[in-house]
């Protein structure tokens, strides 16, 4: 099968701010660079199908609970990291608000699922792997990129 242009699908939370610093570096224009996706966290499956076929796309997800915790020390979708120090039962409220008041269309909340179109061809990187995955990905598609110098996809 042919090969497209390479596109990337930005879930919060999973490296995403990083792979559009590394792409917009070497002249990719990824997730907030994209001006032809739009909103860079919009889900994906709310694109035209124009726009999901014109392209191949990566996407990296994270193991939920490791995301979740993420997103509420987020400064941008949580907490940040203010000194609020909240008791199980105020956390656990805290996040069913955030979960229960997210976006339709998107947001740092939403399910990484919604973010696969089985009708499109997406590669999913999953964060835990991201260096070797990303290096196996970009090398298929002639992407010269390093990307063995990212530390904080943890956070």
């Amino acid at each position: 099968m042919e090969k497209k242009e390479l596109k990337f699908i930005h879930i919060t939370k999973c490296a995403g701010s990083f792979i559009e610093k590394i792409g917009f570096k070497n002249g990719y224009k990824w997730g907030r660079y994209d001006k032809e996706y739009g909103w860079w966290h919009e889900i994906f499956t709310n694109k035209s199908e124009s726009l999901k076929s014109k392209y191949d796309w990566f996407v990296v997800v994270r193991n939920p609970y490791y995301r979740i915790l993420s997103e509420y020390y987020c400064k941008w979708g949580g907490i940040g990291k203010n000194n609020i120090v909240h008791t199980k039962k105020q956390f656990n409220n805290y996040l069913i608000k955030k979960i229960k008041n997210r976006k339709k269309n998107g947001d740092h909340y939403t399910e990484q699922y919604k973010y696969i179109d089985k009708n499109s061809k997406i590669t999913i990187i999953k964060l835990e792997n991201l260096n070797e995955e990303l290096v196996e990905l970009f090398h298929s598609y002639n992407i010269k990129i390093n990307v063995n110098n990212y530390k904080n996809y943890l956070e």
